[in-house]
Order: C-alpha cells, then sequence, then structure tokens
C-alpha cells in the first residue's frame, strides 16, 4: 500500500515570443485528474490572450 504524500501543481504558459513563464504551487493535497481538466480552462482563459499555450502538469509523491 502506498502512502500519499504530495502534489504539486506546475503551470508552463508559452507566450507569442516563444518565452516560457513557469509557475509551481507546492501541497496542492487530493488534486485529481477531475481538477486539472476543470483548472485547465480557467488558467487558459486568464492567461489565453497573452500566452500561445499553457500546459498544467501534476506531480503526487507517494511512500511505500
Amino acid at each position: 500500500m502506498h502512502t500519499w504524500l504530495n502534489t504539486q501543481l506546475i503551470m508552463v504558459a508559452t507566450d507569442h515570443q516563444h518565452r516560457l513563464h513557469r509557475q509551481t504551487w507546492h501541497n496542492c493535497r487530493n488534486l485529481t485528474d477531475a481538477d486539472l481538466a476543470i483548472l485547465l480552462p480557467i488558467f487558459t482563459r486568464l492567461v489565453g490572450d497573452a500566452m500561445a499555450n499553457v500546459e498544467l502538469h501534476m506531480t503526487t509523491e507517494y511512500a511505500n
């Protein structure tokens, strides 16, 4: 059985001049894939006019 430790959320946005902007949120406990499906359209609308591409990545850490 695995013990859930932490979830980290990373948003990477690329602007129209191909510069990367990265934001990381630590300790995002209890985030699921369904949460990401909701968050991605929200972040895209917030920064979508200024950004060419927005990606969300979630990393979850477990221990044995």
